[in-house]
């Protein structure tokens, strides 16, 4: 199992293809994903460079186990922006099945050693799509989430998204027709475009690099705690 950071990474949905000295990401073996998840086939970290990455950590030709990702993350420059999990997903206790149950070991030393850095991390998991461990990964993904250390949970529709959301997750959505919606709404209505479920209403917040340009370093909307919006992608 092997893991890579890239200290001042040029991923362009992150830093416009710059390389910032406080913004860093890391990739994760792709074992690490659900094969239930249902963007498994269609990635967008599955094109392009980012693949080609993920593909030689997965390998085991380029990266390194998880404690020496640790202790890289762990002197990366104070207030840095780390993206974790470009390609792949939180750890699980074991990958001799299908099955990915997270572990709750592994996360705990991702939190200290971002803690440590004094980093602002973010990422998102779809293991909550694992049939078997669903409701325990959801629960531990709602404990170890918290300020500077964000763990998005990804949805695909509406429905899904909004119970996550009112269920104390912050969402990630993603679904074009209601991204597209939502730019809409902000751009040519003046106003926030919202999802209004059985659960409630909550305000719906279109991903800015897909629309204008924008990234991640210059938004952060995904790395904010407890947001009052849903974020939305577009499917790439």
């Amino acid at each position: 199992m092997k893991y890579k950071l890239t200290e001042m990474t040029s991923n362009h949905k992150l830093t416009s293809g710059e390389k910032l000295k406080l913004v860093s990401a890391t990739t994760s073996s792709w074992i690490t994903c659900s094969k239930h998840c249902p963007m498994h086939s269609k990635c967008y970290a599955k094109r392009g460079h980012q693949a080609l990455h993920a593909k030689k950590v997965t390998e085991g030709s380029r990266g390194y186990d998880l404690d020496k990702l640790l202790k890289e993350i762990s002197e990366l420059r104070p207030n840095s922006l780390l993206r974790l999990n470009v390609s792949g997903d939180l750890p699980s206790v074991t990958y001799k099945n299908d099955e990915r149950k997270i572990s709750t070991d592994a996360l705990t030393k991702l939190l200290i050693a971002t803690q440590d850095a004094r980093a602002k991390a973010f990422t998102y998991t779809h293991l909550h799509s694992d049939p078997k461990h669903k409701e325990y990964n959801l629960a531990v993904v709602k404990e170890w989430s918290t300020e500077n250390f964000v763990i998005n949970v990804s949805a695909e529709n509406s429905r899904t998204a909004a119970k996550l959301y009112f269920n104390g997750h912050d969402v990630a959505l993603t679904n074009t027709k209601l991204f597209n919606f939502a730019v809409d709404q902000e751009i040519n209505q003046g106003r926030k475009a919202t999802l209004t479920t059985k659960e409630g209403t909550v305000e719906l917040f279109p991903c800015p690099h897909s629309y204008k340009e924008s990234n991640c370093n210059q938004c952060r909307e995904c790395s904010k705690h407890n947001r009052e919006n849903i974020v939305v992608f577009k499917e790439t």
